[in-house]
């Protein structure tokens, strides 16, 4: 996604203006990259917790189809009842829930997240509240 041409998927702005801003994405997905890649299937996660994205993946649904594409969406994984996400991983991370992170993401990227390399990473993303 793009916050030039979809700028409602990165603040928490009313959903009214997702659609247009879903749109015009998704169809430079599906007439440009796509097409210049030969993809003709896009797997996306489904989406409990935003309502903005669960409105770009049923604009995908609806553009996709004027492109004879497909779109799969995939269940997120739960994990205690909940799914995850990026923001449960980095709500983890600010609070410093090793155990949880450890249950939240793959152990490759808990090792890297642990690590020394990803301190100023790490850093950043205990200080930011955006959604992205």
């Amino acid at each position: 996604m793009s916050l030039t041409t979809f700028p409602s998927y990165f603040s928490a702005e009313d959903i009214s203006h997702a659609k247009a801003g879903a749109s015009i994405d998704a169809t430079i997905y599906a007439k440009h990259i796509a097409k210049t890649l030969g993809v003709k299937t896009r797997y996306v996660g489904t989406e409990p917790y935003s309502p903005v994205t669960a409105v770009y993946n049923a604009t995908m649904q609806t553009v996709f189809r004027e492109y004879n594409m497909e779109i799969t969406e995939i269940p997120l994984l739960e994990v205690d009842g909940k799914a995850v996400s990026a923001s449960l991983v980095r709500e983890a991370l600010r609070i410093d829930d090793l155990g949880l992170l450890a249950k939240l993401v793959p152990e490759s990227t808990y090792s890297f997240l642990i690590s020394e390399s990803a301190s100023g990473i790490v850093s950043a993303l205990k200080k930011t509240r955006s959604r992205h």
